[in-house]
């Protein structure tokens, strides 16, 4: 499990997922979410501050080794929705204008290879996304009512909509590594928020476990897809 502890300085921390010896990666450069694993377990790639005012942020990497990160994108806007699950791209915002935003798709030479053009919230509040195994993206605009949930194409055009129950609201939709269920912080049984999947036909919801109404972070699959873990 990797994690991002905040004290004096901002820590990338690795730990065993069931528990043990915490060990620092580094502590320098003021690395932030979201956190991402590499598909061979090998890398731990995060957002950090580029230095840069009109672009601030930049995705890096660091070797579960420890060392020092290394840049995977130039400096963009924001992070939206990281790396794919095959490791090849990593995905940002390069642009913003008007009610809509250029999602730019980079390759591991940090080499733009595509942008697409998405809708923004009117309030401004962030999209929440999420690579999906096939190219595609879940999607939502937080705050916007109805809410809808999409799969959208990165290269393309195309967008599904998703079947959700019209008073569902909800964050950092997820889909699972074999695309069949989605699983995000949403409505609980007696609770504001909690750890909630569904089926991607929007049948079977399930609440894992309610979260506290704080500071939210996102939520994602283990690899096996058996195990979600969320803040």
């Amino acid at each position: 499990m990797a994690f991002i502890a905040k004290g004096n300085t901002r820590k990338m921390m690795v730990m065993p997922a069931a528990g043990g010896p915490e060990r620092v990666l580094f502590e320098r450069g003021g690395p932030r979410g979201p956190v991402q694993w590499s598909p061979d377990g090998k890398w731990v790639y995060f957002s950090q501050p580029s230095g840069q005012r009109e672009a601030p942020v930049m995705m890096s990497r660091v070797s579960v080794d420890g060392g020092t990160p290394t840049a995977v994108t130039p400096p963009i806007k924001s992070l939206f929705g990281g790396l794919s699950p095959d490791g090849k791209y990593v995905v940002g915002i390069t642009r913003e204008g008007g009610k809509t935003v250029a999602l730019g798709i980079f390759d591991a030479e940090k080499k733009l290879v595509g942008e697409a053009s998405v809708p923004i919230s009117e309030i401004d509040e962030p999209f929440a996304e999420a690579w999906a195994g096939d190219g595609l993206r879940v999607t939502t605009a937080i705050g916007q009512a109805p809410l809808s949930l999409h799969l959208r194409s990165i290269f393309g055009n195309t967008d599904r909509v998703l079947p959700m129950p019209s008073s569902t609201f909800f964050r950092s939709p997820t889909l699972s590594p074999d695309g069949k269920r989605i699983a995000f912080l949403g409505p609980g049984d007696t609770t504001m928020w909690a750890a909630t999947v569904t089926n991607i036909d929007g049948t079977g919801r399930r609440v894992l476990q309610a979260v506290g109404v704080g500071d939210l972070g996102g939520i994602t699959w283990s690899p096996d897809g058996r195990y979600v873990s969320f803040s």
